[in-house]
């Protein structure tokens, strides 16, 4: 994937009870954007290609929240993306990787959900930090995520303490559907990843597009949180792709605007210091352009040679 693959802060508790359910996207048929955003992703069936002029209105795909069945499709394109067609069981074993991951994540995300409701109707005082303190299943469903994780996390460095800042315990993943054949053709993922500090590399600064995707206060059931207080970890698109077959018709685009939009009205409203980030593969030029497109700059380069952007 083009950021870190592993579950981030909590990697993969709350699916934050503002689920994007219900969202439409109209495409932009004019921007040329490739699939080959998401980081190391999945390979699989590549579904009929799409003909932008084949009907006289804009087709519009749904933003809704991700669900188990959704994982198979998501895995695919993810496996795809990451692996080259020549080398088959390296993508089925990436796809398994991928799914292995993002199961455990989206359970957790899930149950947290649940129970975090659950617990709310109770107490309405009730945090996430007291839900992960007095239920069991849930920190073993947590620390099963972590355990999968592909990557050293956030929760491993405070050991599952409760009494962190619950904004550190958002997750989501959302889906974005076909809504005429029911075909899954892209996904996203935020999560919180460590926040790389600016180095004297050149800015790469661009103009911010426009969001168009309601506010997450138009949205049922949306709840505002604010980030969280520790400096070195921040909001950041964990995974984002797109179906192969739906390359050029302002997929990546839109989920990027749905990262960035959901970021500042619901996660970090109070706190205009904390941005948006990612890590992304130098030579994925589609990603960094898209991303440079969208107000994204170059902030740092990993250990592992990856480009840290943030907007």
């Amino acid at each position: 994937m083009h950021h870190r693959l592993f579950l981030t802060t909590c990697s993969a508790i709350l699916l934050t009870l503002h689920d994007a359910a219900g969202m439409v996207i109209g495409e932009s048929l004019s921007k040329v954007i490739s699939s080959k955003i998401s980081s190391r992703s999945p390979g699989s069936i590549v579904p009929r290609r799409i003909n932008p002029n084949s009907n006289g209105d804009v087709k519009r795909f749904r933003l809704r929240r991700t669900n188990q069945s959704d994982l198979n499709a998501i895995c695919n394109m993810l496996a795809t993306v990451s692996v080259d067609s020549n080398h088959f069981m390296q993508r089925l074993r990436a796809k398994s990787s991928f799914n292995e991951q993002l199961s455990h994540r989206l359970q957790a995300i899930d149950v947290g959900r649940r129970k975090y409701s659950n617990f709310k109707q109770l107490n309405d005082d009730y945090s996430m930090s007291d839900l992960l303190s007095v239920n069991g299943e849930f920190k073993a469903i947590i620390m099963r995520a972590v355990s999968n994780a592909s990557e050293p996390n956030a929760w491993e460095e405070y050991q599952f303490d409760p009494t962190t800042n619950d904004s550190r315990l958002h997750h989501v993943m959302v889906t974005m559907e076909d809504p005429t054949s029911g075909d899954v053709v892209g996904f996203c993922e935020i999560g919180y990843l460590e926040q790389m500090q600016r180095t004297s590399e050149e800015r790469m600064n661009v103009s911010d597009d426009s969001l168009d995707i309601p506010p997450m206060a138009e949205i049922e059931d949306a709840v505002n949180f604010s980030c969280g207080d520790k400096p070195n970890y921040a909001p950041a698109i964990l995974n984002l792709v797109v179906s192969p077959s739906h390359r050029r018709l302002g997929l990546a685009s839109r989920l990027v605007n749905f990262a960035q939009k959901y970021t500042r009205t619901q996660l970090c409203q109070h706190d205009s210091n904390v941005k948006l980030g990612l890590y992304v593969h130098p030579d994925n030029h589609s990603a960094v352009n898209l991303y440079k497109r969208k107000g994204f700059e170059v902030i740092a380069k990993s250990e592992e040679g990856l480009l840290y952007m943030t907007v």
